[in-house]
């Protein structure tokens, strides 16, 4: 799974395949500008998610990324399939909240919690974690999903 800027649209395109039967031919990478054919498209969470794709070409090896480092708490509207870069501390041990992850308090500082859903099991209470990825929405709260665990950066002082 990975997630992809539409350089036509403003939005959020995740992408979940089958890679046995789409995988594209090289490894995708950040600020990779690439094209292909949706073949089949579903729904998780009420958002549309490419679940099939063939004819993948990498049009250029390298881009500018953008990523923003907000000042205030996210807006799940305005701020929805950003990019942002979030330093905080897991403030708790985190509760179910989909399938196998767990959402967690995220506090990037005092009086600005974000929530952090991960199904990782690496992730506890009092770990810095540095979260650079795009920002998504459920049920209303904006969230910072950790579905690739490339996103996120983990100190912990043992």
């Amino acid at each position: 799974r990975f997630w992809l800027a539409d350089g036509n649209a403003n939005g959020e395109l995740a992408i979940a395949l089958d890679f046995e039967d789409t995988a594209a031919e090289f490894p995708i990478r950040a600020g990779q500008r690439i094209s292909f054919t949706a073949t089949e498209v579903s729904q998780f969470d009420g958002k549309p998610q490419i679940s099939r794709a063939t004819g993948w070409m990498l049009e250029a090896e390298t881009g500018d990324v953008y990523i923003a480092e907000p000042a205030a708490p996210l807006d799940a509207v305005a701020d929805m399939a950003r990019v942002v870069r979030l330093t905080g501390t897991v403030t708790n041990a985190g509760s179910p909240c989909g399938g196998s992850s767990l959402c967690y308090d995220f506090e990037i500082e005092p009086g600005w919690t974000e929530i952090l859903r991960s199904a990782s099991e690496f992730i506890e209470v009092g770990d810095c974690i540095t979260y650079v990825g795009p920002v998504s929405a459920f049920g209303g709260n904006a969230q910072l999903d950790t579905f690739n665990f490339d996103w996120i950066f983990t100190y912990r002082q043992d």
